[in-house]
């Protein structure tokens, strides 16, 4: 068995007080660290790009995850 971090991304909006995870924002790493910063980067290129106006309106932010998992090895 070979341990993974798989990532996950949600979208959340402040106003609504609700959070939809994004199915295809999820990849899979050898180690926590190389996931982490993957979900910062992430998360604020994501940020970046979304509309302004939509964002401050409903106080958009991302929440992620690296969840630990035990996969077979090849």
């Amino acid at each position: 068995m070979i341990k993974v971090f798989i990532f996950s991304l949600a979208i959340c909006s402040g106003t609504m007080q609700t959070c939809t995870e994004l199915p295809g924002a999820t990849k899979v790493f050898d180690n926590y660290r190389d996931c982490a910063l993957y979900g910062y980067e992430y998360s604020l290129d994501y940020l970046s790009i979304y509309d302004e106006k939509l964002l401050t309106n409903n106080r958009v932010y991302t929440i992620f995850k690296c969840k630990e998992s035990l996969t077979q090895s090849s």
